[in-house]
Parts: structure tokens; C-alpha cells; sequence
């Protein structure tokens, strides 16, 4: 059984990510609230901090040595908290950015993505230039294993994100309207084989192999995984140049087959527990 992501211990977890790993649902909202709680605090410390002197304050400082050197003691101190919240915010923020560049759906940080996306590519369609009907659009799709990373994440205009969806018409509903390769939809399938794995039941579902075959399978559920440069070159040689990792996967054991079988999730369809 993987460990929590956040807190690295081995148990029953809440949910999954795009990546294969798993997360205490209590964990991350601890993680959350502790990058409310810093912000909060560093603010009050930044108020403290460059709150003006009052007049009785500087008359006190103009004449007693001792009661300048408490002051600027107080300051220096209130600098050294900032500086030590402000390094606990960032590595809280890193941690929650590494759980969203993953996260089944959309990501909680997703209007901020798309700002520095905007931002990036100034506004304007990466491939033809133009700066009107902007969609958010991910490179490599999540269904073939790509993340939110910003990396990952391109504005095109609705034509060339309709020609990189092979033509398919995107409807679009306003400025404000985002088109990926439905991550929700990798959502719904990630939350039924978790809840089949903690009750350790098994899935049914309809599975297409690469040549167009569909057959329907009884799987029992192992775990969640993204296949490894390693295991993607022992299917495919060893000596093939492998630039990334591979798709999401589910492993486990295959009633159909009676053997163990690794599953392609975006080749998984019509999904439910046993």
C-alpha cells in the first residue's frame, strides 16, 4: 500500500492523484490550513513591523540609550519572524503546488495557473498569435499521462485548439471558459478504484487495447501507478531513448486473463464496482 504523499505514512487514504500517489484527506486540509495560518501571521508581523513610532515612543528613544536599544531590538526580531514565516510559507506553498500540478480535477489554484499562463504567453495564441476566444489547453493530455504543471499549459485561440483536438468543436462560453481533456472525467474514474481498493473490492469495466479490441474485465485492484522509464523500456526495449513517463495505470489481477495485468486509464470505460 503507497504512503501519504504529505504526511509519508502507509495506510488507508482518501484519494488519488494523476501520478499514481495517494493523500490523507486530513493531511492536506492540515497542509492547507497551516498556508492560511502562516500568511495570516506574517501579515500581523508586517504591520507590527512597519507600524510608525508614536511621538511619546521617539521622545523616549531621544532620550534613553537603553529604551532605543529595546526598540531596535523589537524590530530586529519582528524582521527575523517575518523572514522564518515567510520560509515556512514557501515551503507549504511548494508542497501544495506539487499535490495541485497533480490534482484529479481541476486544481484549487487554477484561476491563478491560467493568470500566469495569460501572463507568460502574453495574451496571445501560441500558435497563430491572436489575442481574442483564448482557451487554456493542455499539451500532453492528462488521459496520456500529462499534469497542470505550467510546463504543461498552453493559451490557444478556439480554431487551434480545435485542430489540436483533431477538429473537434469546443463550444465556448465567454473569457472566462477553460478546455482540457477532461481531467474530471479521470477524476470520477481515480475515486471508484480508491474506494475499491480501501474495501478491497473489485472493478468491472470495458477496456480497448491500441489496435481497437474492446473486452469487458473483472479486475482486482493492486495499485495506481504511473509505468516507469524502466518499465516502459522492457515493453518496449531496452535500449529505446525515453524521454518522460509513462501513462497512469491500474494494476492488478485480471479474472478474464487470470493473471496480473497493467491497465491504461484513459483505455478504461464504463467503470464500476463490483
Amino acid at each position: 500500500m503507497n504512503a501519504c504523499c504529505i504526511c509519508h505514512v502507509h495506510g488507508p487514504t482518501d484519494g488519488n492523484l494523476i501520478d499514481g500517489s495517494v493523500f490523507h484527506q486530513q493531511c492536506y486540509i492540515h497542509l492547507k490550513e497551516t498556508a492560511d495560518r502562516l500568511s495570516r501571521a506574517e501579515n500581523i508581523l508586517l504591520g507590527e513591523l512597519r507600524r510608525p513610532l508614536s511621538f511619546g515612543e521617539q521622545v523616549a528613544m531621544f532620550f534613553s540609550e537603553s529604551r532605543r536599544l529595546n526598540v531596535l531590538h523589537h524590530k530586529q526580531s519582528l524582521a527575523t519572524r517575518v523572514q522564518e514565516t515567510r520560509a515556512e510559507i514557501l515551503s507549504t506553498k511548494t508542497a501544495l503546488l506539487q499535490i495541485y500540478n497533480v490534482w484529479p480535477g481541476y486544481p484549487p489554484d487554477w484561476d491563478q495557473r491560467r493568470l500566469l499562463v495569460r501572463n507568460r504567453d502574453k495574451s496571445c495564441c501560441a500558435e497563430c498569435g491572436v489575442s481574442n476566444m483564448l482557451q487554456l489547453h493542455h499539451r500532453r493530455a492528462i488521459r496520456e499521462g500529462g499534469t497542470h504543471h505550467l510546463d504543461n499549459l498552453v493559451l490557444l485561440c478556439a480554431f487551434c485548439h480545435s485542430e489540436a483536438h483533431g477538429g473537434k468543436e469546443l463550444k465556448y462560453k465567454g473569457p472566462q471558459s477553460v478546455y482540457d481533456d477532461s481531467p474530471n472525467r479521470i477524476e470520477r474514474k481515480l475515486a471508484l478504484i480508491n474506494a475499491a481498493l480501501a474495501e478491497k473490492k473489485d472493478v468491472h469495466f470495458r477496456y480497448r487495447k491500441p489496435d481497437g479490441t474492446v473486452t469487458s474485465r473483472r479486475v482486482t485492484p493492486r495499485e495506481l501507478r504511473k509505468l516507469t522509464v524502466s518499465e516502459l523500456q522492457s515493453l518496449i526495449g531496452r535500449y529505446a531513448k525515453i524521454e518522460r513517463e509513462g501513462r497512469l495505470c491500474l494494476f492488478g489481477y485480471c479474472h478474464l486473463r487470470q493473471a496480473k495485468r497493467t491497465f491504461a486509464m484513459d483505455r478504461i470505460y464504463k467503470l464500476r464496482l463490483s
